[in-house]
């Protein structure tokens, strides 16, 4: 199984990420995104080769999780839920193509055995923030607005796509009640 921490800047998705792969022995992996965007020279905004470029990555994991050639669980910072909420954010694609992916993803039964687990939270020390471009977007609620239009369509939609929403606390009680849940899940699938 694949599960994917998603969520806004800032929520605290890549610490917990971190924190539960080595809690509960589960390899995460985080593609290096800024990385290869930078060195690829991608435009971010309405640039529909970022977006091709974005999903691209998701759709070979995607595919090779479905085929049987991931094995074991995994712990994936960041996946489909937000390139296409990004896709919307930037302007490289629109609600219509965003629900049309999204119809892709899960025909193909691209999104079996995936669970999400959707990070809310705003960090209380955000003094260590310049990470890339898109820092500016956390001063704003655009990037919360892109996730919960992609949410709605998959609750709408698409039900059987698995999502546990998470509210972070920023504390010890969060990564072990987190923890407790990517238990139940794992649990839950294995049965």
């Amino acid at each position: 199984m694949i599960i994917i921490f998603e969520g806004c800047r800032n929520s605290g998705k890549t610490f917990l990420s971190k924190q539960i792969s080595e809690d509960l022995y589960i390899p995460r992996f985080q593609f290096d995104f800024v990385e290869y965007f930078n060195g690829l020279n991608l435009e971010s905004k309405e640039s529909e080769s970022a977006h091709s470029f974005s999903m691209g990555k998701d759709l070979m994991l995607m595919q090779l999780n479905r085929d049987g050639f991931i094995q074991e669980d995994v712990i994936i910072d960041r996946g489909f839920l937000t390139v296409l909420s990004w896709g919307l954010l930037e302007k490289r694609i629109d609600p219509p193509t965003a629900r049309k992916h999204l119809e892709l993803l899960n025909s193909n039964g691209l999104t079996r055995d995936i669970h999400i687990i959707y990070v809310e939270g705003d960090n209380p020390d955000p003094s260590d923030r310049n990470k890339d471009m898109w820092d500016d977007i956390e001063k704003t609620n655009s990037e919360k607005f892109a996730y919960e239009f992609i949410l709605h369509q998959i609750s709408s939609d698409h039900a059987d796509i698995k999502i546990t929403r998470f509210r972070n606390e920023f504390n010890e009680q969060s990564i072990h009640d987190l923890a407790k849940i990517i238990k139940n899940v794992r649990n839950n699938t294995s049965n």
